[in-house]
């Protein structure tokens, strides 16, 4: 069995450990952060971390009536993974960079279409020819012509490649509507930390609490061994004040001496390690 000074060692072990998980979750949530808005910078204004990124896609060119499980419908969440070039092939479905759309629409616009052909360019980088699976789609009259055809393709470099889409899904464009609202991080980093105040503060109490107790308890015994009347008010007024002075000047006492015990013990390890180093010259 276990004794109570144990259980409660135990137990404030367990509060530090969840303390400091949820601490790490904080880091962690904040630095995916500073990445995510360092990544915009040099990625055409789409964020990435560890190499994936994460978007939903916003109009109907990737709908595909003929294969549904390869259809990417509006609002369905798209993960991007920066695959090198070189292994992409004819049938992947990448995002790029689009000139055409971003000089229309005057702002950063990248695309994910299927791929159909590849080639290499006279400095050997790669250039993807690209299209949309839905011919009857309402973005083919943002490109040129105004239509879309077995013909119509986009013309991608390599340099405006940023990936291939590895996993789709509705439920995470459900998630990602939602991630990418402004108050999500701010929250998500807000709410462990509101947890790690709570949790410290009901400990704060409850050893407070158990301190206390265990001082009503000490002066209890100390009123029956003293055998003073409890209904004599003013005697237990004066026995229970002397015993607390008591009991705090005992307390401050074995706090100056612990103190005075780690100084010690850290006084000794040092000049331990200066001996050994002594020792070894």
């Amino acid at each position: 069995m276990k004794s109570a000074e144990q259980k409660k060692k135990g137990k404030k072990t367990l509060s530090t450990i969840f303390n400091w998980i949820l601490g790490l979750l904080i880091v962690f949530l904040v630095g995916c952060q500073i990445q995510i808005i360092r990544s915009r910078s040099s990625n055409y204004n789409v964020p990435s971390l560890f190499g994936y990124s994460f978007m939903t896609v916003l109009t109907d060119s990737m709908v595909n009536t003929a294969n549904p499980s390869e259809s990417l419908n509006v609002g369905t969440g798209v993960v991007l993974k920066k695959e090198p070039a070189s292994s992409i092939q004819v049938g992947d479905v990448i995002t790029f960079y689009s000139e055409e759309l971003t000089a229309a629409l005057k702002q950063p616009m990248v695309v994910s279409h299927r791929v159909h052909e590849i080639t290499t360019a006279s400095d050997g980088t790669f250039i993807f020819y690209t299209r949309g699976d839905n011919l009857q789609a309402e973005t083919c009259k943002g490109y040129s012509g105004g239509t879309c055809s077995e013909a119509t393709r986009d013309i991608v470099p390599e340099k405006y490649y940023l990936g291939k889409i590895v996993f789709h899904s509705d439920t995470l464009g459900g998630f990602l509507s939602t991630a990418q609202q402004i108050w999500f991080i701010p929250v998500c980093c807000l709410v462990p930390l509101l947890i790690i105040v709570i949790t410290s503060l009901v400990d704060l109490i409850k050893v407070e609490r158990s301190e206390q107790a265990e001082v009503d308890h000490e002066i209890l015994l100390g009123l029956n061994r003293a055998g003073i009347d409890f209904n004599d008010e003013k005697a237990v007024y004066l026995f229970t004040e002397k015993q607390r002075y008591k009991i705090e000047m005992r307390e401050s006492l074995q706090k100056e001496k612990d103190a005075e015990k780690k100084r010690l013990m850290k006084t000794m390890k040092k000049k331990g390690n200066t001996d050994k180093m002594e020792e070894k010259a």
